[in-house]
Parts: structure tokens; C-alpha cells; sequence
């Protein structure tokens, strides 16, 4: 009886589609598109999909349409359904990824989407040193959907240790930030310095008003990376010792650091606990 039930629906939400009734035919398309998405039937529910977006494209007064009894824009539900188009489609990707940058420079956006759905990444666990007191790391982003090159706002992997101090990496400065058809190499950099070992929390890619997210299993997936002393001639150190006089009445400690460079003034921290 759901089958049938979900045929008929097609039926109607098509038949208001052809009577060029898209208002009609919007909530109609929408509940049968995800739930043909849901149950694996891919190639209809992308087809739905594409006739669901047509008549969202033909009601240029809709602002808003209420899903689960949240008012959510039609820009973002355009972005969203124009980057399924283009992970499920095996033609017309360039079309789909157009129309998503056209849709993209709404501000209103605010989607968030599956990294997944779109890249493949890996991380190096390998830290190092790209510049002084910078640790950084490799991130390799294949694109096996998109068909043109993009320019990304910001790469963000966030890490977390047992103590739940967080410490982030973003795309380091120098890096070209355009993620090319096919194997891609980012650097990304910390001046954040915590010795131990970090698990991955997420990572994300932000492209215009995108944001595409992917999260990690962290220690159960064993996706986690070590912080240990790296040395380089011209990093700036700091030594904290015990003095080499005692004054009474008084807890003090000595420190020494090192720059190649002269200092005029640092801050520092140091918290003891009992």
C-alpha cells in the first residue's frame, strides 16, 4: 500500500509539474525525491530531484519553505539539492556545479554539506616544522565531482587530547587556496603547541557560503596524531628551572629563553598545580 501510495504521489506531484502548477508540485516532489533517495532508488529520486529544483527555479517569490517546522531559505535548499545533483549524477556535473556558485553567493546560505559527498581526503599524521615555532602538517583533497577548479575560503582541521584541550589547524598563508580536478596538496599550520597525543574532531572546507564538513571517529577509528618537540635553530625556546638562589620567604623560578633574534618583551603563562 506505501508503494502504491508513493506512485500516485509521483504521478500527481509530476502532472502539476507538466500543468507548469510548481507551487503545487514543490511538496509534492520534495517528500517523494527523499524518500526514493532514502530507500536507494538513486536514479529516480535524482530525477525527482531535478524536477523539484526546476520548480523551485520557477517561483523566484518563494523566500522560505518550512521543512520539519523550520523556516529554511530557498537558497539553501537550492545548494543543497544542486550539489546532491552533482554527487549522484554521472552527467551534467558542470551544469549542477554552475548553478551551486550561482546560488552560493547568497549570504543567507549558511549550508552546511558532507565532505564526503564530493572530496576524499587524507591526512598526514607527520608533523614538522614550516617555519619557526610553526608546526604544520600535509592534507592531500582529491575532487572526484567537481568538475571545474574552485577557490576555497579556509581549510579548518580541528584536534582534541583526554584533557579536552582543543588545538586548530588552518590553510597556511602561502598555499595557493584552489582546489583542482583531481589529487590536491594543502599545507596547514599551527603556532597552537601542546605535547601529546590529539585525536581529529573535524575538518572543513569553506567554499563562498558553504561549508563542507566532514567528522572524525577520533580514537576509534585510531585517526589521532602525536605532538612531540620539534627543533629548528631559530625557534624561540623557553627553559623553566629552579633557581640558582634561594630566597627565603619567597617561591621563585628561574627562566631562560633563546631567539636568534633580540626580544624587547614576550608574555608568558605558567600555571602550577599542587
Amino acid at each position: 500500500r506505501q508503494r502504491v501510495t508513493d506512485i500516485l504521489s509521483v504521478d500527481v506531484g509530476v502532472l502539476h509539474f507538466q500543468r507548469q502548477e510548481y507551487d503545487k508540485a514543490i511538496s509534492i516532489l520534495q517528500s517523494c525525491y527523499e524518500f526514493y533517495t532514502e530507500s536507494n532508488w538513486d536514479i529516480i529520486g535524482c530525477q525527482l530531484l531535478e524536477l523539484f529544483v526546476n520548480c523551485l527555479l520557477k517561483c523566484p517569490h518563494l523566500q522560505s519553505l518550512s521543512i520539519d517546522e523550520e523556516e529554511i531559505p530557498v537558497s539553501t535548499i537550492l545548494s543543497n539539492s544542486f550539489l546532491n545533483l552533482l554527487a549522484s549524477s554521472k552527467e551534467a556535473k558542470v551544469q549542477w556545479w554552475d548553478e551551486f556558485l550561482k546560488t552560493n553567493k547568497d549570504t543567507s546560505n549558511n549550508l552546511v554539506y558532507p565532505l564526503d559527498n564530493l572530496f576524499e581526503v587524507n591526512i598526514s599524521p607527520t608533523l614538522f616544522l614550516s617555519d619557526a615555532n610553526v608546526y604544520a602538517l600535509d592534507l592531500e583533497v582529491n575532487s572526484k565531482s567537481i568538475p571545474n577548479s574552485v577557490a576555497v575560503n579556509g581549510i579548518t582541521l580541528l584536534l582534541k587530547n583526554n584533557k579536552d584541550e582543543l588545538v586548530t589547524f588552518e590553510l597556511a598563508d602561502s598555499v595557493d587556496p584552489t582546489i583542482y580536478s583531481g589529487k590536491n596538496k594543502f599545507l596547514l599550520e599551527t603556532t597552537c603547541i601542546i605535547f601529546g597525543t590529539f585525536e581529529f574532531i573535524s575538518l572543513e572546507l569553506i567554499v563562498g557560503e558553504t561549508v563542507f564538513s566532514k567528522e572524525f571517529d577520533g580514537f576509534k577509528s585510531g585517526e589521532h596524531i602525536e605532538f612531540q618537540p620539534l627543533y629548528r635553530e631559530d625557534n624561540f625556546e623557553v627553559l623553566v628551572q629552579k633557581p640558582g638562589t634561594v630566597h627565603l620567604g619567597m617561591n621563585t623560578l628561574d627562566i631562560e629563553y633563546s631567539d636568534v633574534e633580540d626580544i624587547e618583551y614576550f608574555k608568558m603563562q605558567l600555571t602550577v598545580l599542587k
